[in-house]
């Protein structure tokens, strides 16, 4: 539960957004692998998968 409202916070606040620009960065760049990104972050495998 705690988890979920710090989320809503950070979403709200713009963060999650900036931090999935950078990760997908770096996947972009070949630096990480998108299943890196899932465990450091713990977001969804889906929204690093970008089009």
């Amino acid at each position: 539960m705690k988890r979920d409202e710090e989320y809503r916070t950070r979403l709200a606040s713009g963060v999650v957004n900036a931090e999935l620009k950078v990760y997908k960065a770096l996947i972009a760049a070949g630096k990480i692998t998108a299943e890196d990104a899932v465990q450091v972050s713990g977001y969804p495998k889906e929204m690093f998968n970008s089009k």
